[in-house]
């Protein structure tokens, strides 16, 4: 099949995963004009957008799509599922090595990472669902429902102290984002609504190992398995609170048009 864009970038990740139908490439070409159209290309780092119902489709960064460890591209580990849902981990050992670094890669203080879940269940005592920790001041991590219905965030700030953001959340399906624009404004956001902000001066430093999917990185070893199902998955720098409203309603259209929505 012939696919119609004048989009390079579109282009680029179609040829590199493969992918051949229809609905994926208009989903695929919606998602990444509409978000250069809006402003929000230029921030991400790594995009995942699980498309293509296999490993190798899935394994690609959108906007870098190289099958290399510098442009991002996903390790898959363990037990993982792949379908026209995403990419379902095993709770018991399945993660994804993203490879990114947060104190090389990303900035301190304007980073952002959302992940788009098909799960409603809770994580584990433990699950975190994406990130990496090497001491207990240095962290990335998203966690979008703990055992606890908790969803959390901490962005080189420490667990559970200054600088962190969370809010009670009894369904883990929806889009998360978490987004730190300077060292006193970290906010959470589901489905583009703002759910919780941390004003105080963040208490940590950016994590220097690389970044999980599925789980955490605790000094490069993989702990806090989730389960869970993701549909998409973004690490970047920060965004507005306007920006991360236009975010949401992009990759909700794109949900869509791929039938899977939540």
């Amino acid at each position: 099949m012939k696919f119609r864009t004048k989009d390079t970038d579109v282009i680029n990740f179609i040829k590199a995963s493969g992918i051949t139908g229809g609905t994926e490439f208009n989903a695929v070409n919606y998602l990444v004009v509409a978000l250069k159209n809006a402003g929000l290309w230029t921030n991400i780092k790594a995009l995942y957008p699980f498309v293509g119902g296999n490993a190798e489709a899935h394994k690609y960064n959108l906007v870098n799509p190289i099958d290399t460890n510098a442009a991002f591209r996903l390790q898959f580990n363990g037990s993982v599922t792949h379908d026209s849902s995403g990419v379902t981990f095993s709770s018991a050992n399945g993660w994804a090595n993203t490879f990114l670094v947060a104190t090389t890669h990303l900035i301190a203080n304007k980073t952002t990472l959302a992940l788009y879940s098909g799960s409603p269940f809770s994580a584990a005592t433990g699950g975190i669902d994406m990130g990496a920790a090497i001491t207990t001041t240095r962290r990335e991590e998203l966690t979008i429902r703990s055992n606890l219905n908790g969803c959390g965030a901490n962005i080189n700030s420490t667990t559970n102290g200054a600088g962190s953001a969370g809010f009670i959340n009894t369904d883990g399906t929806g889009f998360y984002f978490a987004s730190r624009q300077t060292s006193t404004d970290l906010r959470m956001y589901k489905n583009g609504v703002l759910q919780s902000s941390a004003t105080t001066t963040n208490n940590g430093t950016q994590s220097n190992i690389q970044m999980y999917l599925g789980a955490r990185n605790v000094t490069n070893v993989a702990q806090g398995f989730t389960g869970r199902n993701f549909a998409l998955a973004l690490i970047g720098l920060d965004y507005t609170p306007a920006q991360t409203v236009d975010f949401y309603n992009i990759v909700q259209q794109y949900q869509t048009i791929l039938n899977r929505q939540v």
